[in-house]
C-alpha cells in the first residue's frame, strides 16, 4: 500500500531545491496515522480520532506543535477533514495553513489542494444539478 495522502507535498519538495524534508510534529503525526488507519478500515472510531486531531491543531499552544510546523499541522487536519467528507472544515484548515509562517515549503501544495477541493466541489454540485 501506498502512502498517498502528502503525495502533493511530496512531489512539489522533490521539485524544489532548497528543502528536501518536512518536519511535522510526532504529535500531529500519530494523530495524522491513527485517522488513517481508522479511515482506512471504515472503522466508527475515524470520526473521535478526527477529532482529536482537530483539537490537538485547534488549541495547542507550542506546547505539542513548535511554531515552524504549524504550516503542515493546518495542512494535514485538512487533508483528514477533506478525506472524512468535512469540505468546508477541509476549507478552513487549508486557509489557516497559508496564513502560517512557511517553514516547510508547502504553500504552494496548499494551493494545490484548495484548488483540487474547489474542484470536487464543483463536481459535486454538476452531479446534483445532472
Amino acid at each position: 500500500m501506498e502512502f498517498s495522502e502528502l503525495d502533493v507535498e511530496i512531489a512539489l519538495l522533490r521539485e524544489s531545491r532548497l528543502r528536501r524534508t518536512l518536519t511535522i510534529s510526532p504529535y500531529v503525526f500519530l494523530r495524522f496515522l491513527i485517522f488513517l488507519c481508522h479511515h482506512r478500515l471504515q472503522s466508527p472510531l475515524a470520526d473521535n480520532s478526527l477529532l482529536e486531531l482537530h483539537s490537538l491543531v485547534h488549541s495547542d499552544d507550542d506546547r505539542y506543535i513548535v511554531s515552524y510546523t504549524r504550516d503542515i499541522a493546518w495542512n494535514i487536519l485538512g487533508i483528514c477533514h477533506h478525506l472524512a467528507g468535512n469540505l468546508d472544515k477541509a476549507f478552513l484548515a487549508y486557509y489557516t495553513s497559508l496564513k502560517q509562517m512557511s517553514t516547510n515549503s508547502i504553500t504552494r501544495a496548499t494551493m494545490v489542494r484548495i484548488q483540487r477541493l474547489q474542484t470536487h466541489i464543483e463536481n459535486k454540485k454538476d452531479s446534483v444539478i445532472l
